[in-house]
């Protein structure tokens, strides 16, 4: 199962590969330069999914949500983790901003949620500052979840796979200090384990 669905995703990252790549040079290049060039900032700035549309009332609305300490960030929130951890979290009361490139072509995992005034959707990559700045406004809580993910994907995007699991979460992570954040969830699979031997249990020491 676990073959079928790594499959899958490789087979939905390589039809995206060309716009992938070309994003993941242009951040690189952001990141290096420590700002967002003039089209990442105009893009997020005209973005639908961008604060610019929100009018003093959904301002004071956030700001009473961090004051309470009910605002959560789920990065890669439109995965099959992420939306599934949507569900309780709205239902518990929480205010939950996802953060997502929908690398996988799954908008379809949000469309439930983009009626609800407690849930919030901005298009955007983890490596990207702009994209961050807006979607960590008011945030107390953040849940990782961003990434490519599995031996398929990594072992044939392996220079990718270390720009997005490696300097992108780093980076991410150095990104969240001095925010005054609650909690940070940093949630990850068995992959890291690599292969290991049949009837042998992974040894944390």
């Amino acid at each position: 199962r676990g073959k079928e669905t790594g499959g899958g995703a490789v087979a939905l990252l390589d039809r995206g590969y060309g716009r992938f790549l070309q994003r993941s040079r242009r951040l690189s290049r952001d990141t290096e330069n420590k700002k967002a060039t003039p089209e990442s900032r105009a893009r997020a700035q005209g973005d639908g999914t961008s604060m610019k549309a929100e009018n003093k009332e959904t301002a004071d609305a956030l700001v009473a949500a961090r004051l309470k300490g009910r605002e959560i960030l789920v990065t890669g929130g439109a995965g099959y983790i992420g939306s599934v951890l949507t569900i309780p979290l709205l239902d518990a009361g929480y205010d939950v901003t996802c953060l997502d490139l929908l690398l996988y072509g799954t908008q379809a995992f949000v469309l439930p949620f983009l009626g609800n005034p407690k849930y919030r959707f901005i298009y955007g990559d983890i490596r990207d500052q702009i994209a961050l700045e807006a979607a960590l406004r008011l945030t107390r809580h953040v849940v990782l979840l961003a990434g490519l993910v599995g031996d398929p994907i990594t072992q044939k995007y392996p220079e990718e796979a270390h720009e997005v699991n490696d300097i992108g979460v780093q980076t991410f992570i150095d990104f969240l200090g001095g925010r005054g954040l609650d909690r940070v969830v940093f949630v990850s699979t068995c992959s890291n384990y690599g292969l290991i031997d049949t009837n042998r249990l992974a040894d944390e020491t």
